[in-house]
């Protein structure tokens, strides 16, 4: 008999800036360990409860659902969201997340990534990056999606309609920098005034805006915090 309709497990590389486990997330055994663990547990029925969490196990867990899944004209979908975070912190892993998935997916099995630009695309993700089909770049938000995004999904109803076309100028529609907008203009009481304090997003690009901050420390003579910052970062 064929599974039910729910045929998707879901890896996320990085949950929240005060997650405990962060740096272990990243790691290529955390996901075989967890991936392995959910696909025991929803599909027990053809795969044995094994406490082996190899690399030889993963692949020959995968060939197995693959096989099953192609037999039923079907297919198992991985997201696996956040693989930039893997790559800002690579060094620090001794194995990467970056080098867990084959190059070659058995047939029947498809993986979702989501990520940000990577300055070195690994392996198996090289020659989807390269084919159109398989490659999707999301676009920045249009006016009304960024209305729709204030108004439905974050129930800002409040709003005015010059309101969010301050909000959309100064995201320029880079959903990243939209949640942070919401994140501050959620915190007060006078709308407008916060929103004249928000900077604009420099060529709707999220790095340049981390850059800005960065170098707002220099001119009030904050050079020890930018010092105290990057050191911090390297502890984590």
């Amino acid at each position: 008999m064929p599974f039910p309709d729910v045929r998707n497990v879901r890896y996320y590389c990085f949950v929240d800036i005060n997650d405990n486990f962060q740096k272990r997330r990243l790691e290529a055994q955390s996901l075989r360990v967890n991936l392995l663990s959910v696909l025991q547990d929803k599909f027990h029925d053809i795969l044995p409860k094994r406490f082996d969490y190899s690399e030889n196990n993963f692949y020959q867990t995968l060939k197995i659902l693959g096989e099953h899944f192609t037999n039923f004209n079907q297919k198992l979908i991985i997201f696996l969201d956040g693989l930039d975070h893997a790559e800002k912190m690579e060094s620090e892993i001794q194995e990467s997340i970056l080098n867990a998935l084959p190059v070659d997916l058995p047939k029947g099995i498809v993986v979702v990534v989501g990520t940000q630009e990577l300055h070195r695309w690994p392996l198996f993700l090289k020659k989807s990056r390269k084919n159109p089909n398989t490659h999707i770049e999301l676009s920045l938000f249009t006016f009304d999606q960024t209305r729709e995004y204030l108004v439905d999904k974050k129930q800002l109803a409040k709003l005015s309609g010059q309101q969010i076309q301050e909000i959309h100028r100064k995201s320029e529609g880079l959903p990243l920098y939209l949640r942070y907008i919401v994140e501050r203009i959620s915190e007060v009481d006078d709308v407008t005034a916060e929103l004249g304090r928000i900077p604009r997003i420099p060529e709707g690009d999220i790095k340049n805006y981390y850059e800005m901050l960065w170098q707002e420390f220099e001119p009030f003579g904050k050079g020890k915090v930018q010092h105290l910052c990057g050191v911090l970062a390297c502890l984590r």
